[in-house]
This record gives structure tokens, sequence and C-alpha cells, in this order.
């Protein structure tokens, strides 16, 4: 479950405590209803005009009696929401912590990262060296195109990982396994693009890079569907 999703569920239990709370809190006993009301009665026959002895007179129940009549029939309900409220706190605050937590510079976490802008990034680098390989002479741009590789993996691959499990609590598992999925296979092609540079097979270059690009694009369009 996606911390967003945390966040909500906790949202929703404490809603509901907060229901309970509020319905059996101001439950009144039976004794103090029929006291007010007379009062109530008491008052409309007082404005119709009729004397003192024929109106009722309410009977005040004593405020320690009536604590301990509410609490015999409101305490299980109004406990449970207070524990609810008590539970959703606990909750909201344990998902916000594990947030906190994995976008840190300790392990796991790094500098944080947009997605979606980063495999953009990628994508618009593959671009630039595919007009490059149009060229009849490109073959000989091999050692050019390793050192790209190798900026994108350093520079844009390399936080994506770092940040793996930040992501992962936002977007949830199934989420992030379509994601990081062609981002894997996409590495991969990288690796071996760069590897078929250092040893001057343009052929494969271009085919592993191809291979590339399609892997990210398809990381990209999952990336966008998850910020729309």
């Amino acid at each position: 479950m996606s911390s967003a999703q945390i966040q909500n569920l906790s949202s929703l239990i404490v809603a509901i405590g907060v229901g309970l709370c509020a319905t059996f809190g101001a439950q009144l006993t039976p004794k103090t209803l029929d006291a007010v009301t007379a009062d109530l009665v008491s008052t409309h026959q007082l404005k119709e005009g009729q004397t003192s002895e024929s109106r009722p007179t309410p009977e005040v129940e004593e405020p320690s009696a009536r604590v301990m009549t509410w609490w015999s029939r409101a305490a299980l309900p109004f406990g449970g929401g207070l524990l609810l409220i008590f539970l959703g706190s606990m909750m909201a605050r344990r998902a916000k912590h594990a947030l906190i937590h994995l976008t840190g510079d300790g392990e796991g976490g790094g500098a944080e990262v947009n997605l979606a802008h980063t495999l953009g990034v990628v994508i618009r680098t593959l671009d630039e060296i595919f007009k490059r390989t149009q060229s009849e002479e490109w073959s000989q741009l091999l050692a050019e195109i390793k050192i790209e590789i190798e900026e994108i993996q350093t520079s844009h691959l390399e936080p994506l990982i770092e940040n793996r499990e930040r992501i992962k609590a936002e977007l949830g598992m199934e989420l992030f396994i379509d994601i990081f999925g062609p981002i894997a296979q996409g590495e991969r092609k990288l690796n071996r693009a760069w590897a078929a540079c250092v040893d001057k097979h343009s052929n494969e270059a271009v085919t592993s890079l191809q291979s590339a690009y399609v892997s990210f694009q398809s990381a990209l369009q999952g990336a966008v569907q998850t910020e729309s």
C-alpha cells in the first residue's frame, strides 16, 4: 500500500472516530431528556398564561448520576471512537515519518528526483545520439557516445535507483513494477550499448540504444499516468 493510500485510510479512520465521539458524547440520559422536555413544556405553558400549579416541574438529575448513566450507555461506542482517532493518527504519523526517512540522504535515500522529468531527459539525450548516427561517419564517434552513455547512467539513472524505495512508497508495488521494470531493461540495454562502443561494434551499439529508447519510453508513459 502506498503512502498516499495509507494517508487516505488513516483520514477515514479518524473521521469515523470523530463521528462516533460526537454522536455518543453528546447523548442525553433519559432523566436529563425528560427534564429538558418538561422545561420546554413549562416554558410554553407559561407563555399560554397557565398557573405554576398546572405546569410540570423538571426533575434535575444529579451530575454524578448523570455521568454514570451516560457512561453505562455510551462508554463502548465513545471509547471505540477515541481508539479509532488514536489509531488513525498513529497510521498517518508513521506513514509521514516513513516517507521522510525514504527521502533522506541516508542509505536507500539520496537526493529526491522527479521520475517523469528524469526519464524525459534520458529520452531526449538518446534522441540527440540517434541524430548523430544518421551521418555516414558516425562510427567514428563511438568514443563520444560511450561518454554520453556514462553521463546518462551516472547523472540520471543512478539517482533513480537510489530513490527507488521512496518511489515505491509513493506509487505502491504494482505501479512501481510497471515503471521500474522497463527502466531496468533500458539500463541493461545501455550497458550493452556501452560495451559495444568500447569494442567498436557500431551496429550492436545502435541496436542496443534503440531497445533502451523503447524501454525508457514505456517507463515514461507509466510515470506520466501516475501524475495525471
